[in-house]
């Protein structure tokens, strides 16, 4: 998973990105947490949160991180999911 949000006026262009994988813990700025998983009439229901920090990096690559130049965060959601091939 991947969060970014743009900065504006920069060149070169620079956003604030962080990651969060599964298979490395070197790739996880950010903690995702799934609250529960409910599954009713072939929907599965699955509320969470994101906390963590994202990084200013160059929009193209990823480059050139400055690690003094952060933001946290912090958001709740609510995924919905279809089962394939269901109405």
């Amino acid at each position: 998973m991947e969060l970014q949000t743009s900065i504006r006026d920069t060149t070169p262009r620079r956003i604030y990105v962080g990651t969060y994988s599964h298979y490395s813990e070197e790739e996880r700025a950010l903690a995702l947490t799934i609250t529960s998983a409910v599954e009713d009439d072939g929907l599965l229901t699955l509320p969470g949160t994101v906390t963590g920090v994202l990084t200013s990096v160059e929009q193209m690559g990823h480059r050139n991180p400055d690690p003094d130049d952060t933001l946290d965060v912090d958001l709740t959601f609510d995924v919905t999911v279809a089962r394939m091939g269901s109405d």
